[in-house]
């Protein structure tokens, strides 16, 4: 298989910590079923939460609510409550946002498909964003 010969990086950090079994399994689970490895998933998953908490780390009611979060609910606690507010309050959140994007991107769609543009380079245009958008984001946070 084409990964086997691929370099490991020398720069990338190894993350020791305990976590609950119910995430470890649920992690193999994931990388079993897309056929990879565990340490690019959870490296993954990594960078979708970095990218999601940080830039809400401004906002001092957020950072105040995921610091007490963590402590209470994260920080020595024997196992994870799979049913705990603050985490059901973050993916409403979550969701929220996503709906706000989607809605957001469908009405510049329609407005452009409108004026004879054609969708593949409506689509390909919007990619095209994303991908500078993270750019300058990461580039901004030094992520």
């Amino acid at each position: 298989m084409w990964f086997f010969s691929k370099k490991k990086h020398n720069e990338r950090k190894v993350f020791g910590f305990l976590c609950d079994p119910k995430l470890a399994f649920g992690v193999k689970m994931i990388a079993t079923q897309l056929e990879t490895p565990i340490y690019p998933l959870v490296e993954h998953l990594l960078q979708l939460g970095v990218e999601q908490v940080y830039p809400a780390l401004e906002d001092e009611d957020f950072k105040e609510e995921l610091q007490e979060h963590l402590l209470n609910e994260h920080l020595l606690v024997p196992a994870l409550d799979q049913q705990n507010d603050y985490d059901k309050a973050a993916a409403a959140r979550m969701e929220k946002e996503k709906d706000k994007r989607m809605e957001a991107a469908s009405f510049l769609v329609r407005i452009l498909e409108g004026r004879g543009v054609p969708p593949e380079k409506v689509k390909a245009t919007l990619k095209k964003l994303v991908a500078e958008a993270r750019r300058l984001r990461e580039d901004s946070s030094g992520l």
